[in-house]
């Protein structure tokens, strides 16, 4: 990677929506911001859903969630590629010539509906009984739809 290619994620765009400066000092300079409180148990439930999910995978089965809110989709089938997609060093990857910058991301798992479009799963933990869209999970959805549109999906 040339030294002035800037690397994006979903969580440096984030930076940029919420500090501008921040996002400059780091892609520019090197100057990060402190690393947050590590989210042990988040961590430790996205872990327990992929293996949850994968072994519905393995089995060729809907998992019992999909069945139950009448879901019409399955699993994405391709194991191999799902962990390539999954992976933060590997994930999915887009680069953008006229910016020299390159998108990246990685997936927590991914639907597959009957006309072969893809739908990105992302497992939060946010401790509140009501599902929220925050702004920067909409980002990284946005994100995932992005790279499919590119990659033909």
């Amino acid at each position: 990677m040339p030294k002035n290619q800037i690397q994006l994620s979903p969580n440096s765009l984030n930076l940029f929506l919420e500090c501008p400066r921040c996002f400059w000092l780091e892609k520019r300079q090197g100057i990060k911001r402190p690393q947050p409180f590590p989210y042990a148990l988040n961590t430790a439930i996205d872990i327990l859903l992929k293996k949850e999910f994968d072994s519905y995978r393995a089995e060729n089965k809907p998992h019992p969630l999909l069945v139950e809110n009448n879901i019409e989709a399955q699993l994405f089938p391709n194991q191999k590629l799902l962990n390539q997609w999954r992976s933060n060093f590997a994930g999915i990857r887009y680069f953008d010539s006229q910016l020299d910058a390159t998108l990246f991301g990685a997936v927590d798992d991914i639907l597959e509906f009957r006309d072969e479009k893809l739908a990105p799963l992302d497992y939060k933990s946010t401790g509140s009984a009501v599902p929220t869209v925050y702004d920067r999970f909409q980002l990284q959805m946005d994100i995932s739809h992005f790279f499919w549109k590119r990659m033909g999906f």
